[in-house]
């Protein structure tokens, strides 16, 4: 039988395309500064006159401008959200609305980074010539991009997240009480998604904007397919800031609604039989701590970790790791081993994956 396997994602797993933590301010004023050039959002001011600087595409500008100078005093994104959360509630929607533009902008800029199509090229199945993803493997992540999600839709043919939520289990879904079975192929998006939003009734729903990339010299016809796409996404962003088609799934780790809930205890309910853990750039940070704790704990067959992470944080993140999982590698009726990953170019494929 083949061992059940789950990977653990973190931001540097998309790091060729999309900011890390380190990253993030300097991302979001080449951003702003690849609006301008664009001049996009003045274009739309000039086509709808009715968006105003307080509530509109010229207030993305401004956010993105006032979100740069902010997060100089602040570890991460995820720690600023936390302290508008407790000081300015009322903003946490905004800066929401903000995050999903952003890294929906960036994987239409930016395409997509190599490793995951690395990755799929050998974990999906030839089903006599159709293409089928492994049951034995499951999917957790922390980030908010959309990677992930298009480098498998690449390989089964889909174009959008709704074509691809109604063939695998991607978490938080459209349905939030959807089973999923022990041996199908998932996918747990644990801090919530880009193009994915929920509504006042608790209903989680997802855009159905094409899994396309413009990161090359662009022809005058993608350049405006382009601007197109943008200007859809600022719209977007328009109408959550009103909230009138509804909040941007971005979520935390610190936030315990419903939907939360039905990710995390899904994940936990499907991973439970891990025996082989395979983390790609996650350095396990304290904000996270607690969830971690409950869904790595959880794995009780767990008997091998993959660590994969740059040299310079390979240990200081391998120590995290066992402090979450609760380990002593010097006990001798531990029984899990440890496996350090130092290369970069690629994802680990861990040879259980190909053992029956």
């Amino acid at each position: 039988m083949a061992k059940k396997i789950t990977y653990l994602l973190g931001a540097g797993a998309s790091a060729l395309t999309m900011p890390t933590v380190a990253k993030f301010r300097e991302a979001i004023f080449e951003l702003e500064r690849d609006l301008d050039k664009r001049n996009i959002v003045n274009e739309m001011l000039m086509k709808a006159p009715e968006i105003t600087d307080t509530n509109g595409a010229a207030s993305l500008v401004v956010k993105l401008s006032l979100l740069n100078k902010e997060l100089i005093n602040f570890s991460s994104i995820d720690t600023f959200a936390r302290y508008i959360y407790f000081t300015q509630p009322k903003e946490l929607t905004t800066l929401k609305a903000l995050i999903n533009f952003c890294f929906t902008y960036w994987h239409f800029q930016k395409g997509l980074d190599k490793r995951y199509d690395g990755l799929f090229s050998l974990l999906v199945l030839d089903n006599n010539g159709k293409p089928n993803l492994p049951g034995n493997v499951k999917f957790l992540t922390w980030n908010y991009d959309l990677q992930l999600e298009s480098s498998i839709a690449r390989y089964i043919g889909k174009k959008n997240l709704g074509q691809l939520e109604q063939v695998i289990p991607i978490f938080p879904c459209v349905d939030r009480n959807k089973t999923v079975k022990s041996d199908e192929f998932s996918v747990f998006k644990l801090n919530g998604s880009a193009q994915a939003f929920w509504n006042q009734t608790g209903n989680v729903f997802k855009n159905d904007l094409p899994f396309e990339f413009f990161n090359h010299d662009l022809t005058k016809e993608e350049q405006n397919r382009f601007n197109y796409l943008t200007r859809i996404v600022v719209q977007d962003y328009i109408e959550n800031v009103k909230t009138s088609k509804g909040v941007s799934y971005i979520s935390y780790s610190w936030e315990n609604n419903e939907n939360n809930q039905a990710t995390r205890q899904g994940a936990k309910n499907l991973c439970v039989d891990t025996e082989v853990l395979v983390v790609i750039g996650y350095s396990f940070p304290l904000i996270n701590r607690a969830i971690d704790e409950e869904l790595l704990r959880s794995m009780k067959r767990l008997h091998k970790v993959y660590v994969q992470s740059p040299k310079e944080t390979m240990e200081a993140v391998t120590e995290r790791m066992k402090s979450v999982i609760d380990i002593d590698l010097n006990n001798p009726s531990n029984r899990i081993q440890i496996a350090q990953v130092r290369g970069s170019d690629e994802f680990c494929v861990p040879d259980e994956i190909f053992v029956k």
